[in-house]
């Protein structure tokens, strides 16, 4: 900082960041000595978290509001867990209808259900879950979401739900909703101005619904329809990393895969982890799909490469579905 008239500087310099040679130490000391806390949770240690904030949640003495935020963190946080520990799932689930039940009023709903749905979708319970990201996405299928759901999360359910259902087999059921996103889009585009942050996800949101009907096709079977799609709509897109151009580089991506032509495919992955910074879900099935490559190819450093993209989706993507096939492949390793 200057004095705005005088020749006086001044300089703030905080010593007690973890980058300082001792300011890890500074923190500690600080935090246990001085404030007498408990080091009762790690960075990354999401099943202890979850379990401090269950014992909140369960405390009688506790404010309602506050019982209910403790009831989502934990299962936030049981959903992270859930990377690494199926009966985390489980937990979470329990956690968000208990959630639900308790606090049907809470602004927290929306995303209760939410939570709810991935859990059962990580769990396996395909058909069901992609029912219930439906259910959360009719909310604002009727024009102006309904009050209290956020536009940008019911179509993000929209599609979840999506997904879900060609996971589970019903390419048709899969079909119709992406089909219903897109036709509901240009309306809600309308409404959203170009400088509100809510546009670029609807545009997103666009891109996808317009690239499912390559999905549906991957999904049965049809690999070379679906590269053929992928392939057309990357050519009719000028803008090559937009989420448009991004979405048919990884539908062309997994077309290649299926159909074995895998340094094809590699290529065109790692352009979307390298390049794409619009989608978390599609960079984490980027990484899965550059890790299955490299299994299939005669690559010497192939095993170890491929177990570096596995732990990168396990450690920074475990909010994402593609944690359970990364733990999937790592086991086979």
């Amino acid at each position: 900082v200057k004095h705005s008239k005088l020749p006086i500087y001044g300089m703030q310099f905080h010593p007690e960041v973890t980058h300082t040679p001792h300011g890890g130490t500074m923190l500690a000391n600080f935090l246990l000595h001085v404030c007498e806390c408990e080091g009762l949770w790690k960075m990354g240690d999401f099943a202890n978290a979850a379990a401090m904030f269950k014992l909140a949640a369960t405390d009688s003495e506790g404010r309602g509001v506050v019982r209910a935020a403790a009831r989502m963190h934990a299962a936030r946080y049981l959903l992270r867990a859930g990377a690494e520990d199926e009966a985390a799932l489980t937990q979470c689930k329990e956690q968000a209808e208990r959630f639900l039940s308790d606090f049907p009023e809470n602004r927290d709903v929306p995303q209760a259900r939410m939570i709810k749905a991935k859990a059962m979708r990580m769990l396996g319970e395909t058909a069901a879950a992609a029912e219930s990201f439906r259910g959360l996405f009719r909310e604002a299928a009727g024009g102006a979401p309904t009050p209290g759901y956020a536009r940008t999360l019911c179509y993000s359910a929209g599609l979840f739900a999506a997904d879900t259902f060609l996971e589970a087999g019903d390419i048709g059921q899969a079909r119709e909703v992406f089909k219903e996103i897109e036709a509901l889009l240009p309306a809600a585009l309308a409404e959203v101005a170009e400088d509100d942050p809510e546009r670029g996800f609807l545009v997103a949101a666009q891109a996808r619904a317009r690239l499912g009907e390559g999905q549906c096709l991957l999904a049965d079977g049809n690999v070379g329809q679906a590269k053929t799609f992928f392939e057309g709509q990357l050519r009719a897109t000028d803008d090559k990393d937009s989420p448009l151009g991004f979405g048919a580089r990884m539908g062309l991506a997994e077309a290649h895969l299926a159909g074995g032509d895998y340094r094809k495919a590699q290529i065109e992955f790692a352009r979307i982890t390298a390049l794409d910074h619009t989608d978390r879900n599609r960079v984490a099935r980027a990484l899965i799909g550059l890790a299955q490559c490299a299994l299939e190819l005669p690559d010497t450093t192939a095993r170890a490469d491929a177990k570096t993209w596995l732990d990168t989706v396990r450690e920074q993507f475990a909010d994402t579905p593609s944690v359970l096939r990364a733990r999937e492949l790592a086991e086979s390793l």
